[in-house]
Order: structure tokens, then sequence, then C-alpha cells
């Protein structure tokens, strides 16, 4: 299996996982930061934009990157939330 056949299966399920759905785990990760109104924030390996989203109320934007297009697909963009297909190590 290769890695886009791999985020392809993982995608579909991915915001079933347990961390996703625990409120208080992404209250608890937003809480511990200090971003600012002001801030644009990189979301390095974003996924389905989980995190993202849970910051783009707190910021001016967020930008997620993932490598895998399908993981992107099952993201919800947000005004500020802007969702690019990259390898980082590109």
């Amino acid at each position: 299996m290769n890695q886009e056949q791999f985020w392809k299966i993982r995608a579909e399920k991915y915001d079933e996982l347990n961390w996703v759905n625990e409120k208080s785990y992404i209250e608890s990760f937003v809480s511990s930061t200090k971003f600012d109104k002001n801030d644009s924030v990189l979301d390095v390996g974003t996924g389905t934009g989980v995190i993202a989203k849970a910051i783009a109320p707190i910021v001016e934007e967020v930008i997620g990157l993932d490598i895998s297009q399908d993981m992107l697909e099952h993201s919800n963009w947000k005004d500020n939330c802007y969702f690019i297909k990259r390898d980082i190590r590109e």
C-alpha cells in the first residue's frame, strides 16, 4: 500500500477518532496556547482540519497543510481557514 492509498483509507474515518471527538482535549489544546487575534497560524499535517477549525475563532487566519488531498476533502472550511495540499518536505 502506498502513502496515497493509506491516507485515502484513513481519511474516511479520521473524524471518528476518539481524540477528534473529545471536546475537552481540543479545548485543553487551545487554552494552552497564546494565540492572538492578529496571528496567522500554520497547521502542518492538518488532516481534516480539526485543530485548525478550533483555532480559527481566536486568530486572524489558519493555513492548514497536508500531504493528503483525501484528508483535506473531509475538512469543513471556515472563513479564515485555508487548506493546501502540500508535502512539507518539499
